[in-house]
């Protein structure tokens, strides 16, 4: 099923990885899922989850790029991919 993957930075400066699993066939209903905020000394952590998740080097990049720049509070979307529910289990998601 398609999820929307977002890097949420908090008001501490911690990294949140965030999923939204679309729960309706056009889009705009979901139900959300996310990991507790890492540091972000720890953001090789976050570059391997979104890795299992099947999302390209270059995206991934881009978006640690992203978000290193943003303020606090700032959010930047990874990708829209398919990603089966098993796959959000083994990356501490829970579903």
């Amino acid at each position: 099923m398609k999820v929307l993957i977002t890097l949420n930075k908090m008001n501490t400066g911690r990294v949140q990885l965030s999923c939204i699993k679309s729960t309706n066939e056009g889009g705009g209903v979901g139900t959300a899922y996310t990991l507790p905020p890492f540091n972000p000394n720890a953001m090789a952590e976050v570059e391997a989850i979104l890795g299992n998740m099947g999302v390209d080097d270059a995206i991934i990049a881009a978006t640690v790029s992203q978000i290193r720049q943003a303020g606090l509070g700032g959010v930047v979307k990874v990708q829209d991919r398919d990603v089966p529910d098993d796959i959000l289990r083994e990356n501490g998601f829970s579903l």
